[in-house]
């Protein structure tokens, strides 16, 4: 999981477009200036439900659900091929900015879902 400042400030940013699906076990979120799972039955007595600013720091496989979802099928070649597109043929273009596979699929889903890009200097969707 990308626990980076930079992938942080990109879910924070992604959230009023991609929102938050609710917490399942298992889930990371950004919350108190740390990176926390979130577990259930420990989530009342670790704060969850008081109203604390939690970013959720999506997982890569939550990700290539929205994107299928968008689909209305799990087409794993046709999901491939556009992020194949999206990435180009060389690591140097817009795709080649990110670190993780995390940072990717964000990028990759706010372009197909919400027509944005990362803009890197302003550290913000636009």
């Amino acid at each position: 999981m990308d626990e980076t400042s930079k992938y942080i400030k990109m879910c924070e940013g992604a959230l009023p477009d991609i929102g938050c699906h609710g917490w399942q076990d298992g889930d990371f979120a950004y919350r108190n200036g740390k990176v926390e799972v979130f577990h259930q039955k420990a989530a009342a007595n670790m704060g969850w439900q008081t109203g604390d600013q939690c970013i959720p720091l999506y997982r890569q496989d939550q990700l290539q659900e929205l994107i299928a979802d968008k689909i209305g099928k799990i087409d794993a070649i046709g999901i491939a091929w556009n992020l194949h597109r999206f990435c180009g043929d060389n690591r140097t273009g817009y795709a080649g900015q990110f670190l993780s596979m995390e940072q990717l699929w964000l990028a990759f889903v706010m372009k197909e879902l919400h027509g944005k890009v990362w803009d890197d200097e302003k550290e913000e969707w636009r």
